[in-house]
């Protein structure tokens, strides 16, 4: 599950490592965020061992895609879905993906909003 203040682990390769999350901008009635919801995050580790060519910086803010979460999310088919972890991907200010690679497994349920591209660069959809 994610609240406010959760360490959440980057995904992708924008440079960063973990965020901390700070406010989950659409969240339909629930207190908890669920994949496919955006985060406003706070950068807590870069990834790079050059930080200072990396496209993001230490402490900015910056808003996130939430790709897999820990919470229990139930399917429309009546299965249900976990994942170990809350994994994000970066975005940029116009909602464009700022990496180019995802790392791991993303879930499908990301397929039915705008972020499409995200399922393309992934490896899989559980």
């Amino acid at each position: 599950m994610l609240e406010r203040n959760s360490i959440i682990r980057v995904r992708d390769n924008s440079g960063g490592k973990t965020v901390k999350a700070i406010k989950i901008q659409n969240y339909d009635g629930r207190q908890k965020g669920i994949a496919g919801n955006l985060i406003l995050a706070a950068v807590q580790t870069l990834r790079n061992k050059r930080k200072d060519k990396s496209k993001i910086k230490l402490k900015q803010m910056i808003t996130c895609l939430l790709i897999r979460s820990s919470a229990i999310q139930r399917r429309k088919d009546g299965s249900f879905i976990k994942f170990d972890d809350n994994s994000c991907c970066i975005l940029n200010r116009n909602n464009k993906l700022l990496g180019s690679r995802i790392f791991g497994t993303v879930n499908k349920d990301i397929r039915k909003s705008k972020y499409f591209r995200i399922i393309l660069l992934s490896k899989g959809g559980l």
